[in-house]
């Protein structure tokens, strides 16, 4: 069963937006096919409520996560772009098999 991973970076959303706007050599759009070809199944960036950055992925499993997220240097460059000063805070969790997911 895959795993829900949850980042949240200590960028304002709005600096995240401004520096998607400027990536104009497409690297979100590689980072994310990598990622895919990696175990990535679903991502998105959403906005907190105190304005800061969470990504909610969801992966074949943890390890898949690790192996693509602590090996991609282009990450730690876009972040910090965007103003990320410290390591991203991640959490995991197992999907439970219940009848009622959609």
């Amino acid at each position: 069963m895959s795993v829900i991973a949850m980042i949240k970076f200590d960028a304002p959303a709005k600096a995240v937006e401004e520096m998607a706007g400027r990536d104009t050599d497409h690297m979100l759009e590689r980072l994310a096919e990598i990622g895919r070809s990696k175990g990535a199944i679903h991502h998105q960036f959403l906005e907190a409520e105190d304005g800061s950055v969470l990504a909610i992925d969801e992966w074949e499993s943890e390890q898949a996560f690790h192996d693509f997220f602590d090996h991609q240097a282009d990450i730690g460059r876009l972040m910090a772009e965007a103003g990320v000063t410290r390591p991203p805070e991640a959490h995991f969790y197992r999907i439970l098999p219940v009848n009622d997911r959609f």
